[in-house]
């Protein structure tokens, strides 16, 4: 054989080797796709994701109710999504938080402020003294994310503690992307903790789930791109073949 041609046949085969691996890490990626669900259930539209009890301070429940447990279609499946029952909080909306039936955990709405004393799920977070701080000011802006002990208005995070207070709603509300705010706030050298929150206009709905239609496009996805690899493979041997001498 040629040098020409023993280089050729090592660049087909190598060719033909990395093929063989991108195929085989496509296969093997596709079924844990699945593995990208969340644990999450739907009560009344609205998307609760579930949390560990331990460390939680949680109220009595009352009563028994349905929940939408939402299929993991995210690989191509068909599923249904399911039923599941759940525990309502006592003087909690559902579609705030619930108990779960089937562990011991529990589903809880995002932008949820807990590290606040006065929500009735409260838990615990890092306490600040406010001694030797700056007297404190009022901020305004819109919410950009929110929860556990934290709020974002506009780029500047506000943290929250046992001793905030939501001035005007329920202490349970949660508070949402876009929500307009108006919050007193201490500063503690560079961190600014809120005092009072108090919610300004409309308070904002929640985005409603919708189930997803089925990822047929990612199936076709993952089904074309291992056929296209292994076409490389098949024309890389054949090349090799029509140019052997």
């Amino acid at each position: 054989m040629t040098p020409g041609a023993v280089a050729r046949s090592t660049g087909v085969g190598r060719l033909c080797l990395a093929a063989v691996l991108v195929v085989l890490v496509v296969l093997v990626m596709a079924p844990s796709a699945r593995a990208g669900c969340i644990a999450a259930i739907v009560v009344d539209g609205v998307v609760l994701v579930h949390q560990d009890a331990d460390g939680w301070t949680l109220p009595p429940t009352e009563g028994r109710r349905s929940a939408v447990l939402p299929a993991c279609n995210d690989a191509g499946q068909n599923e249904p999504d399911g039923a599941i029952t759940v525990l309502p909080f006592k003087g909690v909306p559902a579609d705030v938080a619930v108990v779960s039936s089937v562990d011991s955990g529990f589903y809880l709405v995002g932008g949820s402020l807990v590290a606040s004393a006065a929500h009735p799920l409260h838990r615990p977070g890092r306490s600040y003294t406010r001694r030797g701080c700056a007297r404190g000011r009022t901020l305004r802006g819109t919410a950009t994310d929110a929860g556990f002990d934290r709020l974002m208005l506009g780029d500047r995070v506000i943290r929250v503690d046992a001793r905030t207070r939501i001035a005007n709603r329920p202490a349970y509300q949660p508070v949402r992307d876009g929500q307009r705010l108006r919050v007193t706030a201490t500063r503690c050298g560079n961190r600014l903790i809120a005092d009072r929150i108090a919610f300004v206009g409309p308070t904002i709905e929640p985005v409603r789930y919708e189930r997803a239609g089925v990822s047929h496009d990612t199936a076709f996805a993952w089904g074309a791109v291992a056929l296209v690899l292994l076409g490389v493979v098949a024309a890389g041997f054949l090349f090799e073949r029509l140019t052997r001498p």
